[in-house]
């Protein structure tokens, strides 16, 4: 599965510039289901029958369809896999709000009807997820030590290539200052006349991976829609990104004899983004509530800022600390653009007592690309490793609401959002653009999300909640190695959403 150790070296050898790659490609690429509480409870199938806000963030089309204009806010708590590192496994969260204002243009039923207006606010993704994990090597001999050495060979031999204009390339002696290599996971070897011939790594029995991410992505679209004879309704909007992601992780190993060793890690980012999109929602027949929905995403250009920091302690078989080291952090700025993300939904309703809303949204996840703001091919390599491991992602909604009264609404949804990662991804990590001690990686496989909301409907206004749970399992490695098992982990997690708003 996993290939050239020189192509996969894990850099326990804090580097000078970065921490990107193709695993954070994916982080930054693929949104949650969040939105008003309606949105969610029909599993954000609106985009052809719109009536809510949140919709706009789908399709601006979606706005075009309100008669009325429409203010709401929506708040949530969220339930993760339980705290680690500090972290909690809960948390509060401001997910939507936004306002619509519909303008009339004219009466009747032919030409442009009404134009609106809209503003919304959403969070986009919402980072929360903790984990702790024991890793069973079960047979062989594996050892992220043995990447340790490798990469410690690479730079003891001078097959380290220096980028002029990034920054002076300095090894801050990370694994030997950490007592990896010197007496400790790694062994220096000679020949007979003493002469360095490389590190050699040490077996591992068993290993601790503890992780914790958390911040969030926000998006604020601006949004306009047109109205044609009731029957094309035609949208565009702007659409402003903030993001803020920081992981903290705790990897450890143990050996022979209970030597091991432990490396944390510190990752934050921060960027700010824009997109822009477009949306139709048409009705073929004059006479039917039959709509079709269809929807273009460019690419989020983001322009982040990475800082990465480490420290590492090796310990003997007494427990006894016998070698630590600290390294405070690398600082990067960089771009790093999205796919384009393209969409298209049916809905339908019976009366005023049933509607029903489908839609497909697929985009090539290995179309994203980094590109660092001085020097154009920087990241080429981590750039052809994401298309190499991305692929085509599909995310297939489905969603009804049934109003056994005029004033209250039951609601049901679903969706599948296919695997992002070929079955034989792995992680690349390039040593010498690189600052990050970080080896494990999981190839995560099909996500399901099963929906469920109610709503109450007065003059003036309206009540909505809605419960969301979210499933996803996912193959976890230490570290690349092509004989190594992978460990098997699921990604639960639980949403209760609540959304007052207002007609005027």
């Amino acid at each position: 599965m996993k290939k050239s150790v020189l192509l996969s070296l894990t850099v326990l050898f804090a580097i000078s510039a970065s921490a990107q790659e193709t695993y954070d490609a994916l982080r930054f690429s693929t949104p949650d289901l969040n939105g008003s509480a309606r949105y969610v409870g029909m599993g954000g199938a609106l985009s052809a029958l719109g009536g809510d806000v949140a919709a706009m963030s789908s399709n601006p089309a979606a706005i075009g369809l309100f008669s009325k204009s429409d203010a709401s806010f929506t708040g949530s708590v969220v339930f993760g896999n339980g705290g680690v590192l500090g972290h909690d496994g809960t948390r509060a969260s401001i997910d939507n709000g936004g306002i619509v204002l519909s303008s009339i243009i004219k009466d009747g039923d032919q030409g442009l009807l009404r134009v609106n207006y809209g503003v919304n606010f959403k969070k986009n993704k919402n980072y929360l997820y903790n984990l702790s994990k024991d890793i069973n090597f079960l047979s062989g001999e594996f050892s992220q030590s043995f990447q340790i050495a490798d990469l410690g060979n690479m730079f003891e031999l001078g097959e380290f290539d220096q980028l002029a204009g990034i920054g002076d390339f300095a090894n801050p002696q990370f694994g030997k200052n950490g007592n990896l290599i010197h007496g400790g996971a790694t062994n220096a070897n000679f020949d007979d006349n003493g002469q360095f011939i490389g590190y050699s790594g040490m077996p591992a029995k068993a290993a601790l991976l503890q992780k914790s991410e958390f911040g969030s992505e926000n998006e604020v679209d601006v949004a306009v829609a047109f109205n044609i004879s009731n029957q094309v309704f035609l949208g565009a909007s702007v659409g402003f990104y903030d993001i803020n992601y920081s992981r903290d992780s705790y990897y450890e190993e143990t050996g022979v004899d209970n030597i091991g060793y432990g490396i944390t890690t510190m990752y934050d980012t921060d960027g700010d983004g824009v997109d822009v999109k477009l949306g139709a929602v048409i009705r073929p027949i004059a006479s039917s509530p039959f709509r079709i929905g269809l929807s273009v995403k460019t690419p989020i250009w983001y322009s982040m800022h990475d800082v990465n920091g480490a420290y590492i302690d090796f310990y003997d078989a007494q427990g006894k600390n016998d070698g630590y080291y600290n390294y405070e952090g690398a600082e990067v700025d960089y771009n790093f653009h999205t796919p384009w993300k393209f969409g298209v939904s049916m809905g339908y309703t019976v009366g005023n007592y049933l509607a029903l809303g489908a839609e497909w949204e697929f985009s090539d996840l290995s179309t994203g690309k980094y590109k660092l703001k001085s020097h154009d091919n920087y990241y080429d390599m981590i750039n052809d490793k994401t298309k190499e491991n991305l692929k085509m992602q599909h995310t297939f909604k489905a969603g009804l609401e049934i109003k056994p009264t005029e004033q209250f609404s039951i609601r049901m949804g679903y969706n599948l959002v296919t695997a992002p990662v070929k079955e034989d991804a792995y992680r690349l990590v390039l040593p010498d653009d690189y600052m990050s001690t970080e080896t494990y990686y999981t190839n995560w496989k099909a996500t399901n999300r099963f929906t469920f909301g109610l709503g109450y409907r007065y003059k003036g206004g309206y009540v909505d909640i809605a419960y969301q749970y979210s499933t996803q399992k996912g193959d976890l490695y230490a570290f690349d190695e092509i004989d190594l098992l992978p460990t098997d982990i699921t990604f639960n997690r639980h949403q209760l959403l609540g959304t007052i708003g207002f007609r005027f």
